[in-house]
C-alpha cells in the first residue's frame, strides 16, 4: 500500500461530510443515511470506536475483504461520536481516533524519503490554510545548553506568516501551547521545525495534530444533528452495550495506575517534605491551617493523597491542626481499604483544574501522585550531585 494511500482518512478532515459523499459514492448525506450501503460503512466504524472504548475489543480488519472506501471512514466515525451522550466518552474517543489517524503518518514515514513525508505534511496543512512555506535556506539558530558553552544547533525548515500563524491560534485555541515565545520570527515569519516534537518547541506535527484534534470535535458536534437518523440510533443502542464494559475497564485502569504509583512511591522512604507537595495539596493544607472549611472534594483530596504518600500516621498528625484530627481517622480507614483492595485514587489533575479551581503551571502530570513521584525523584536527583 502506498504512503498517499495511507494517508487518505487523514486528509479526507480537510473536506466536509456533504463533499466526500458525493465526490466518492455520489450521494448526498440524506440519501447514502437510507442506503443499503450506509450499515455496512457504520459497522466498519463502529468495530473501530469499539476498539478505543473497549481495550479487550479487536478491531475486525476489513480492508481487503470489503469494498470500503477509506476517504469516507473518519467522516463517519465523527458522526457515531457525534451521537454519544457521555462527553468524557466522546473526548477520549476523539484522542484515541486522533492518534490512529496520526500513528498511520509516522509509522508510515520509513517507507518513503523524509523530503516526502514532509511533503505531505506540508500539504496537509495548506489544505486548512494555515500556510506553510518551505525555507529557502533553512534558519539555524544555536542554543546554549551548559555553562562549559556547549551548544545545540536548532533547524528550522518552514515558516508560516505571523498573522496567518496568530490567526490559527485564535482559531484553535492554542495560544497557550504555541506562544511565539518559542520559536524564532524574522521578516514577518513564524519558523517551525517539521517533524520533530520538541515539547518546549512544538513542531508543524505537533502543531497539526493539535488542530485537528479541535477540529475534529467541531467535526462531531455538527454532526449530532444525525443522532435521531434511525440507522445512527441502532449504534446509539451499541454504544449503550459497552457504556458498562467501558465503566469496568476504565476503573481497572485507574486501579493499575493508583497500584503502580504507591509500589513507586514505597521505594522511596521520604519524610514530611511539603515542598514536593504538589500545589493542590498545598493550597488545601494552608485553607486547613487558616480554619476555613473544606469541600468535600478537598477533603477527598487531601485524605487520598496522604493516605498513599508513604507518611507516616505520626507524622501526618504532627502537621495538621489538632482540631482537624478527624482527618487522621480517614487516613487511617483508607490505609484499612486498601488492604482490603478497596481503592479511593486522588483525583485527576484535569477534575483538580476544572472543578475545583486550583491551578499549577508548574504541574505535568496527569495526578497529584504522579507529580508527588516526580519531584521526589528530582530531589534525590539533585541531592546526589551535591
Amino acid at each position: 500500500m502506498s504512503f498517499e494511500s495511507e494517508l487518505l482518512e487523514l486528509f479526507s478532515l480537510t473536506e466536509d461530510l456533504e463533499d466526500v459523499l458525493r465526490k466518492r459514492l455520489g450521494l448526498g448525506i440524506e440519501d447514502f443515511l437510507l442506503s443499503d450501503v450506509a450499515k455496512r460503512y457504520f459497522e466498519y466504524c463502529f468495530d473501530i470506536l469499539r476498539s478505543h472504548i473497549s481495550p479487550k475489543a479487536q478491531l475486525i480488519a476489513r480492508r481487503g475483504s470489503l469494498d470500503i472506501d477509506r476517504f469516507i471512514i473518519p467522516h463517519l466515525i465523527l458522526v457515531l461520536i457525534g451521537s454519544i451522550e457521555d462527553n468524557d466518552i466522546r473526548n477520549m474517543v476523539i484522542e484515541r481516533e486522533l492518534n490512529r489517524l496520526f500513528s498511520i503518518f509516522r509509522s508510515s514515514i520509513p517507507s518513503v524519503s523524509k523530503e516526502t513525508a514532509s511533503k505531505y505534511l506540508i500539504d496537509l496543512a495548506n489544505r486548512i490554510d494555515l500556510g506553510v512555506e518551505i525555507c529557502d535556506k533553512q534558519l539555524v539558530i544555536y542554543e546554549a545548553i551548559d555553562k562549559k558553552g556547549k551548544l545545540k544547533v536548532n533547524i528550522y525548515n518552514v515558516k508560516i506568516g505571523l498573522l496567518n500563524y496568530l490567526r490559527i491560534l485564535s482559531r484553535y485555541k492554542l495560544g497557550e501551547k504555541y506562544d511565539l515565545s518559542r520559536y524564532p520570527i524574522s521578516k514577518g515569519y513564524v519558523y517551525l521545525r517539521i517533524l520533530d516534537e520538541d515539547p518546549e518547541k512544538p513542531s508543524l506535527y505537533a502543531l497539526l495534530k493539535d488542530i485537528f484534534r479541535e477540529r475534529m470535535k467541531e467535526l462531531a458536534k455538527s454532526y449530532s444533528v444525525f443522532k435521531d437518523h434511525q440507522i445512527i440510533k441502532e449504534f446509539v443502542a451499541k454504544f449503550e452495550e459497552l457504556r458498562t464494559e467501558y465503566s469496568k475497564t476504565k476503573k481497572d485502569l485507574e486501579t493499575l495506575r493508583l497500584l503502580n504509583r504507591i509500589r513507586i512511591i514505597e521505594k522511596y522512604p521520604i519524610e514530611w517534605s511539603e515542598e514536593l507537595f504538589p500545589e493542590c495539596i498545598k493550597k488545601t493544607l494552608s485553607k486547613l491551617r487558616a480554619g476555613e472549611d473544606l469541600s468535600n472534594e478537598e477533603l477527598y483530596l487531601l485524605t487520598s493523597f496522604l493516605a498513599y504518600s508513604n507518611i507516616s500516621i505520626n507524622e501526618i498528625r504532627e502537621n495538621i491542626p489538632e482540631e482537624q484530627s478527624f482527618l487522621i481517622e480517614i487516613i487511617r480507614r483508607i490505609r484499612d481499604r486498601f488492604n482490603e483492595e478497596i481503592y479511593y485514587p486522588p483525583p485527576p489533575c484535569a477534575y483538580i483544574k476544572k472543578y475545583m479551581g486550583i491551578e499549577d503551571n508548574e504541574c505535568s502530570s496527569k495526578d497529584p501522585l504522579g507529580e508527588y513521584i516526580k519531584r521526589i525523584k528530582n530531589f534525590l536527583k539533585r541531592s546526589r550531585k551535591t
